[in-house]
């Protein structure tokens, strides 16, 4: 397997980084047309907005429409973000874009936050926030409020930290409203100027309170209805939360316990309504340590858990009435 390298800005002739402006003119974007054209953009995408770099708002300030302005090339220079999505309510006081095929899967030509440590402040009430990392060093996530408060974090962990890139994604969900959200290296501090670099892509903003958005170790299945997280306690008595392994798929996902290349659970949200008008929840786990797995409707708030004991080689789970809670 290839490792790609994060890159690294390229530096002016002065020692500072020099940075392509998105800006647009804030005149055009005030705090309450912001906010208006938020709750427009949001309700077109069911609540939930993902940017994935290649566009920003145009003249009608929404995503996804015919006037999306196509982000410019950033290979050669990174781009300041700025207020390009000031008109969704997300202003991007730090944030930079460069271009390439750092994350996998992807080519040249796809964009992604680099270069700095991304710091937005958000106008609408915001509940969730996810984004992928594809970076060298272990990624903290941050959610505030309006003091400057930390409502949550998530913590995606790079067991080669310095020497590899590691992928997945970082994810917070919270019940009261975030208003400014940044992502560091760890041992970086929210407001310290961060001499490593991270690789950032798909951020996802959720108006929605108790909706699933993915972390580091919770797992999002059917459309992001079910929300799926494991806790597990080994022989010696330490206890963590099973992380998400970065692949996956709808309805199925992997998770790892104790190594990122060692993967000891498999489990499957399947959508059975056509045949028992249940979903069904199965999992397959190879060890003996004891888990709790927690699998929750947000729609409905319903939740199921699943135990292992300790010492307990894990038996295969196939609950077929698992939530009667379709459609």
């Amino acid at each position: 397997m290839t490792i790609s390298r994060s890159p690294q800005p390229s530096p002016s002739t002065n020692g500072t980084t020099e940075v392509s402006d998105l800006r647009r003119p804030r005149a055009a974007f005030g705090t309450v047309v912001s906010a208006v054209l938020w709750l427009v953009a949001a309700g077109a995408f069911g609540q939930t907005l993902t940017l994935d770099f290649e566009t920003f708002p145009g003249p009608d300030g929404q995503l996804g429409t015919g006037d999306d302005v196509p982000t410019p090339d950033c290979s050669v220079q990174p781009c300041a973000v700025a207020d390009a999505y000031a008109a969704l309510g997300l202003d991007f006081t730090v944030g930079t874009l460069l271009q390439g095929d750092t994350f996998p899967g992807t080519g040249p030509g796809n964009h992604y936050l680099s270069s700095s440590p991304p710091d937005v402040a958000v106008t609408p009430d915001v509940y969730g926030v996810s984004i992928r990392s594809h970076s060298r060093w272990t990624a903290v996530l941050y959610a505030l409020d309006a003091d400057g408060g930390v409502l949550a974090t998530d913590t995606l962990v790079n067991p080669s930290a310095g020497v590899s890139d590691h992928g997945g994604t970082l994810g917070v969900v919270t019940t009261e409203p975030i208003r400014r959200f940044t992502v560091r290296p760890l041992g970086c501090g929210i407001d310290e100027q961060c001499s490593q670099i991270l690789n950032l892509d798909d951020l996802t903003i959720s108006t929605e309170v108790g909706r699933c958005l993915p972390s580091s170790s919770r797992m999002c299945l059917q459309d992001g209805r079910f929300q799926v997280e494991v806790a597990w306690k080994d022989f010696a008595g330490f206890t963590d939360d099973a992380q998400v392994v970065p692949f996956g798929s709808a309805d199925s996902g992997l998770f790892w316990f104790f190594e990122a290349d060692n993967w000891e659970m498999l489990v499957k949200v399947l959508d059975a309504c056509g045949v028992n008008g249940h979903f069904w929840v199965f999992s397959a786990a190879t060890t003996n340590v004891e888990y709790t797995l927690r699998v929750v409707d947000t729609e409905t708030g319903q939740s199921k858990e699943y135990f292992n004991a300790l010492g307990n080689a894990a038996a295969a789970l196939t609950d077929t009435s698992a939530f009667e809670t379709c459609p």
